[in-house]
C-alpha cells in the first residue's frame, strides 16, 4: 500500500515538472518574440524616402512630395515635371507672367526675396527649393522640412533643370522637353538665318544706372545659344554680361542690335522700371547711336519688359524664339 502511494507521488510530481517546463518554454518563446516586435518598431524599414546629395550633405526627401515650396525660381522647370508646388517664387514685376496664367491657380505666388519663415511654415511643406539667392532661409526652413538648396541659377537654366529632375526621378520628361525645344529652336533659328546669313546680333541692355552687352544669358542665351545667331565681334563670351559706356557701345557695331530693359538695384519696382525705360530711351536718341549700321539699316528691336524677361525661365524661353522670330521675320 505504502509502496503504491509512493509511486501515485512520483507520478504526480512529474506531470507538475513537466507541466513547469512546457511553461517556462512558452514564456521564453513569446518573450523572444516580443523582443522582436520592439526591434521592428524602434528601427521599421522607412518607405516613402530616398536620400538625395546636395551642396549641404546628404538629405533625405520624400520620394513623391505633395507640399513642395519653392523659393529657387525653378516653378517653370518644376510644371514641365508634372509637379505643382503649393508655394511659388514665380512673380515677375510683381506680377504672373501671362504664358503662366492658369497654371498656378490655388499657389501662394510670392516674391522669394521677402518671403518670412512663417508664410513657410503655414504651407505645411513636405519639401523646400532655395537657390543661392534665398540661403539666409536655410536654417529655419530645414527645421520645417527636407530643404534643399539648389546648386545652379537661372542664369545656369541648362545645369539646374538636370539637377532638379534628379532630385524628383524626372529625368524622362525633362530630356523630353529639352529635345523638343531644342528642335524648335534650331527650326526658327534656320529659318531666321536663312534671311539673315552671317549678319551679326547684339543685345545692349538698360537699367537705372548703366548699360550692359549681354552674352550668352537670359535672352541673350535664346539668340546665341538656342537660336544660334551670330554674335556681334566683341560680345562677351568668357563672362555672360559686361557694363559698357554708350561710348563704348559704337565698337560693336552689329548688323541687329535688340534693345532691352530692366530694374537693377533697388529693386524691380515700376518707378525703377520707368527709369530704365527712360535710360533705354536716351540711348537711342544719342547721336553716337544713330551711327551705328543696325540703325541706319532699320535692324533696330525694342524689347518691352515682358518680352525681356521671356528669356528667364524656360516656358518664357519657349515664347521668346517665337517672339524673336516673328520680330526679325516680319520686319
Amino acid at each position: 500500500m505504502k509502496l503504491f502511494f509512493r509511486m501515485a507521488l512520483f507520478f504526480i510530481l512529474a506531470l507538475v515538472f513537466i507541466g513547469c517546463g512546457q511553461q517556462g518554454a512558452t514564456s521564453t518563446a513569446g518573450s523572444q518574440g516580443d523582443a522582436s516586435k520592439r526591434t521592428e518598431a524602434v528601427e521599421p524599414k522607412e518607405e516613402g524616402f530616398r536620400t538625395v546629395s546636395t551642396q549641404k550633405g546628404e538629405i533625405k526627401i520624400p520620394a513623391n512630395p505633395k507640399r513642395v515650396v519653392e523659393l529657387a525660381n525653378s516653378t517653370e522647370e518644376l510644371l514641365i515635371m508634372g509637379i505643382k508646388p503649393v508655394m511659388s517664387s514665380a512673380l515677375s514685376n510683381g506680377k504672373i507672367p501671362p504664358y503662366l496664367e492658369g497654371k498656378l491657380d490655388g499657389v501662394n505666388v510670392v516674391n522669394a526675396n521677402s518671403v518670412k519663415v512663417e508664410d513657410i511654415l503655414a504651407m505645411k511643406p513636405d519639401l523646400i527649393l532655395l537657390s543661392a539667392r534665398t540661403e539666409k532661409l536655410y536654417e529655419q526652413a530645414s527645421k520645417i522640412a527636407p530643404t534643399i538648396q539648389l546648386q545652379g541659377d537661372f542664369y545656369t537654366w541648362r545645369e539646374r533643370f538636370p539637377e532638379l529632375a534628379a532630385i524628383f526621378g524626372k529625368e524622362k520628361e525633362m530630356k523630353e522637353w529639352m529635345a523638343q525645344y531644342e528642335a524648335k529652336a534650331k527650326k526658327i533659328g534656320d529659318e531666321i538665318k536663312a534671311k539673315t546669313g552671317s549678319e551679326t546680333f547684339a543685345l545692349y541692355v538698360s537699367n537705372q544706372s548703366h548699360y550692359r552687352i549681354y552674352g550668352k544669358a537670359l535672352i541673350g542665351d535664346v539668340l546665341f545659344t538656342d537660336l544660334g545667331l551670330p554674335m556681334a565681334e566683341g560680345t562677351p563670351t568668357k563672362t555672360t554680361v559686361e557694363q559698357v559706356s554708350l561710348e563704348s557701345l559704337y565698337k560693336y557695331n552689329p548688323d541687329h542690335i535688340f534693345l532691352g530693359y530692366y530694374a537693377g538695384g533697388g529693386g524691380n519696382t515700376q518707378a525703377n522700371l520707368e527709369i530704365a525705360k527712360k535710360k533705354n530711351a536716351d540711348l537711342q536718341s544719342s547721336e553716337l547711336f544713330k551711327k551705328l549700321k543696325a540703325y541706319e539699316t532699320g535692324n533696330v528691336y525694342s524689347l518691352e519688359y515682358a518680352t525681356w524677361s521671356l528669356g528667364t525661365y524656360p516656358l518664357g524661353k519657349e515664347q521668346a524664339l517665337e517672339k524673336i522670330r516673328d520680330i526679325i521675320l516680319k520686319k
